[in-house]
């Protein structure tokens, strides 16, 4: 009798609200999505899994009986903001992952985390965080540089030397890029303004997102308003019929 629904509009907050941000790079999104499902785990309902985001990005998770857990070291992902804790479902953490999402905001450990990429928005409410599982030093650590490296190991180049893979080149370009690899990406020389240009795009497209984030957020209020207006007027008319019936 005394419980009532939450209101879903208050709980999608603004990112810049939020006091940790997680950036999943795109390598390790794909060891994520191939390795969280293997975790070890025997909570079939809650599935957990700990994200512990201090000076690095960790998955933990470790079933019952067990002193070892096993860790996800994302080496390319970043935490921005304050070092937090958050115990989670896995699933829900891999559906935001294989949707596409590469950034998920934290507002504490108890609050529901976020995925906003300005066309969608992602919410999931976290595990109670006293069942989170604490860093130990004799941890399994698989690291994401360490698989992809393996990964790089099966597909060797021609001449047996063995480089990082870039962009997919065209047909045209193919033959060339076998002769002479190609330069890691944050090494390329700005030749004709393309470094600078490329620069210049992914800044525009952060500050698209963000005004899109923004735009979205206004119209959700706009909605709130609006039926708040109309909840005010329809609760004036019935007063007023009332006053009628009761003269």
């Amino acid at each position: 009798r005394e419980g009532r629904f939450p209101k879903v509009d208050d709980l999608f907050r603004q990112p810049a609200a939020a006091t940790s941000r997680m950036a999943i790079a795109e390598t390790d999104a794909e060891f994520l999505t191939r390795r969280l499902a293997r975790l070890p785990s025997d909570h079939e309902q809650n599935n957990p899994v700990t994200l512990d985001l201090n000076g690095q990005v960790v998955v933990r998770a470790r079933p019952a009986g067990q002193t070892r857990p096993t860790e996800l070291i994302l080496s390319h992902s970043q935490l921005h903001g304050e070092n937090v804790v958050i115990n989670t479902n896995r699933d829900f953490l891999g559906r935001a992952v294989k949707m596409g999402f590469r950034e998920v905001y934290f507002f504490g450990p108890q609050s529901p985390a976020l995925c906003d990429d300005g066309r969608r928005q992602y919410l999931w409410a976290v595990l109670e965080p006293q069942g989170s599982i604490k860093a130990c030093d004799d941890a399994i650590r698989i690291e994401s540089s360490t698989h992809a490296a393996s990964d790089q190991a099966l597909h060797p180049k021609p001449d047996g030397r063995r480089f990082n893979v870039i962009h997919p080149v065209s047909n045209s370009t193919s033959a060339a890029a076998k002769r002479s690899p190609r330069p890691a990406a944050d090494h390329l020389p700005a030749e004709n303004g393309h470094s600078s240009a490329i620069v210049q795009t992914v800044a525009l497209r952060a500050v698209l997102r963000e005004t899109l984030a923004n735009t979205n957020m206004l119209i959700r209020a706009l909605k709130r308003e609006k039926r708040q207006n109309r909840l005010v007027a329809s609760t004036l008319a019935s007063l007023k019929q009332l006053q009628k019936v009761a003269s």
